[in-house]
């Protein structure tokens, strides 16, 4: 059966502890000594692509499902294409200032992978520097993102303190199993000098959403966050030119001096 479940996934026999060339008895004369299978990689052949599918398929999973598909009854696709064509996609203007230490909120952690293809997290990656963190759930919200960026990197590009964190949702388990087709899509549209620090999340951005207040998956959301991982100013749409001189100016200030 191990043997089995070794081939079906496409694991290599000698990954799972076992030879070809040596005879069964050398493996042990007891029944229970004769497959000597290492805890660590049968848990590594566990998770193919029948984990990926009990994750979609589990119980909790639906639940989620149902409870998304009810939010989205008063709040889907049609109400966030009427939100964005009535104010273009400016749903709140930005602040001109930091938003003080004591109501700053940390951004939500979250699993996700390197352009790359290394796994990480997100608070990893944002930790010890001032980061401009866009968000990106849909492919419409990404013309929206330049905007913001550009002038943050001819500014402060050569400032080790400062970098760009680009975290785009990839929704759907079924995703993940085509994570590396989706990567290096994802890479093409990020500028070759921002691509260290982007974060590809293969989940659901409801949870992350929910608590940034991000209701429209179709506008992109920028953040700038602090080396303690706070946010302090949000961003949201295209940028004006007043947005854009606060950007700067709020980013300055979070430097050392």
């Amino acid at each position: 059966e191990i043997l089995g479940r070794a081939g079906m996934l496409g694991k290599p026999l000698q990954r799972v502890g076992l030879s070809l060339r040596r005879p069964v008895s050398a493996l042990g004369s007891a029944p229970f000594q004769r497959f000597r299978v290492s805890t660590v990689a049968l848990e590594e052949a566990k998770k193919g692509w029948f984990y990926e599918a009990k994750l979609l398929f589990s119980s909790e999973a639906r639940i989620a499902r149902r409870e998304r598909l009810q939010a989205e009854v008063t709040r889907g696709r049609f109400w966030e294409l009427n939100q964005i064509r009535d104010n273009g996609g400016k749903l709140f203007e930005c602040d001109q200032e930091l938003i003080p230490i004591r109501e700053a909120v940390s951004i939500p952690d979250l699993d996700g992978f390197l352009l790359n293809g290394k796994q990480t997290k997100l608070s990893d990656v944002l930790g010890g520097k001032t980061s401009l963190v866009t968000v990106c759930v849909r492919d419409m919200a990404r013309p929206m993102i330049r905007g913001w960026t550009d002038p943050v990197v001819e500014k402060f590009g050569t400032n080790p303190a400062v970098q760009v964190v680009h975290l785009s949702f990839v929704e759907g388990h079924m995703y993940k199993l085509f994570k590396g087709l989706f990567i290096s899509s994802l890479a093409r549209a990020i500028p070759a000098n921002q691509r260290d620090a982007a974060v590809v999340a293969f989940q659901d951005s409801e949870a992350f959403r929910t608590k940034l207040d991000m209701d429209n998956r179709l506008v992109a959301l920028v953040l700038v966050v602090d080396p303690e991982r706070r946010i302090r100013w949000r961003g949201v749409g295209y940028v004006s030119s007043h947005e854009r001189k606060a950007l700067l100016r709020c980013v300055a200030s979070l430097l050392p001096r």
